[in-house]
């Protein structure tokens, strides 16, 4: 009878450490797909933020001024990145 038990404690300790193992690779991945989430909405995020300043660029007038003799040679031409967050 005493085996009988021990037999089926052991059974049952193996059940729950396979549950275990499994809850923690579910886990693992339910934290990756979390993790790949986040980074979509940055990429999201800053996907629009770069749109809205293009639409407002290309919607804004332009200056057409006649540079000043006092300038320098990178006043005189305007320099705009695509690359501004």
């Amino acid at each position: 009878m005493q085996k009988e038990h021990e037999l089926t404690l052991l059974n049952v300790k193996g059940e729950q450490t396979a549950k275990i193992a499994e809850y923690d690779r579910k886990l693992k991945h339910l934290e990756q797909e979390v993790e790949k989430y986040r980074i979509l909405a940055g990429i999201e995020s800053l996907t629009l933020g770069l749109g809205e300043d293009v639409s407002a660029q290309q919607s804004a007038p332009e200056k057409h001024t006649s540079p000043s003799p006092h300038q320098s040679p990178q006043e005189k031409v305007g320099h705009r990145s695509c690359f501004t967050l």
